[in-house]
């Protein structure tokens, strides 16, 4: 289990599935502060969790499920083609954006240079608070960088004024933020026809209920976002960024509230959209396990690119191995 960007607690299918759990847990922190416990109170009574809770946490003996590489088999199995003749349809050059605090300017972005090509897949990590939002912001043109500047297939996001840079996105940028662009006061079937309203263009509901099922999201079609749970948001705004079509999709943790097995289904989602559209993604992500063979890997650190490499099936090994905790067989290394 890890804690994801909004806080959430995210727990795998199979620790889900192994205790029975629904949609909702009881949940308690035994008195040492060392350990707690998560049950489904379907099955287990608050009163024989106290009862175990009152045994001294050094009786617990830790236990380890050892992951292999035949758990994680499917991750290596769809792999991203891209064209690496393909035209620079992003251009990053000298990207610098700060943020004053108390009359002290701290640096976010600190000299970015990157060209990223029409039609590619660029997954970008790295610990918290290192600016990878922030660059994802400066592309969509919702901030204005202090130096240096970003190209759009030659429109510049930097320079243009606020109608003629909201006019570019609307019609060109699909952002999937890691809070959901839903329209409070209708249900998702007629969020999805907003951004047509606003370009004066004719919204086809086929689009809509094909992407809204592979989302797995069409059940709550007359839904209201407020009746959406926090994964089920994620999913609407995920369709309503699809449903678009545009050249570009940025996203910012697009899979933090869904579990690995959904986020595994959605990843196979984006690869294909970009594939059908030549559409360029451009995501950021904590969970390196979303990596594919053939993404363009970004790592950032202090504001700065220090990574920039093409995923192959070796290079993603290592890093699984690495993050996943893989404990590999001497005798027989898949």
């Amino acid at each position: 289990a890890y804690i994801d960007p909004s806080h959430m607690l995210q727990i795998p299918n199979r620790v889900k599935n192994s205790i029975a759990l629904r949609e909702f847990a009881e949940f308690e922190v035994h008195p040492s502060k060392k350990l707690a416990m998560l049950w489904n109170p379907d099955l287990v009574t608050k009163e024989e969790v106290f009862k175990i809770l009152q045994q001294p946490p050094d009786e617990y003996k830790e236990t380890v499920d050892e992951l292999s590489f035949d758990d994680v088999r499917y991750l290596f199995e769809n792999k991203f083609k891209y064209n690496a003749k393909a035209k620079d349809y992003v251009t990053i050059k000298g990207l610098e954006k700060g943020y004053q605090i108390f009359g002290k300017l701290h640096p976010v972005i600190k000299g970015v240079d990157l060209n990223i090509k029409k039609g590619d897949f660029v997954f970008i990590s790295g610990p918290s608070g290192v600016g990878k939002t922030t660059l994802l912001n400066l592309i969509a043109g919702l901030l204005i960088p202090d130096k240096g500047h970003v190209l759009i297939d030659d429109f510049s996001m930097g320079t243009a004024d606020d109608t003629d840079r909201s006019d570019f996105r609307l019609a060109n940028i699909a952002y999937i933020t890691q809070y959901h662009s839903l329209f409070e006061p209708i249900q998702l079937k007629d969020n999805l026809l907003v951004p047509y309203l606003f370009l004066g263009k004719e919204y086809n509901p086929d689009i809509g209920n094909e992407v809204t099922k592979d989302v797995h999201i069409s059940h709550k079609l007359a839904s209201y976002p407020d009746e959406l749970s926090a994964g089920e948001k994620q999913r609407a705004t995920l369709s309503l960024a699809l449903t678009r079509k545009t050249p570009i999709l940025l996203a910012d943790e697009p899979t933090a509230n869904m579990d690995s097995d959904l986020a595994r289904e959605i990843m196979d989602v984006l690869m294909k959209f970009v594939k059908d559209n030549e559409a360029t993604f451009i995501m950021c992500s904590h969970d390196l396990s979303l990596l594919r063979p053939g993404f363009r890997h970004l790592r950032i650190s202090d504001g700065l690119i220090t990574e920039d490499s093409r995923i192959t099936q070796n290079s993603l090994k290592k890093i699984l191995k690495e993050y996943l905790q893989i404990q590999e067989d001497n005798n027989n290394k898949k």
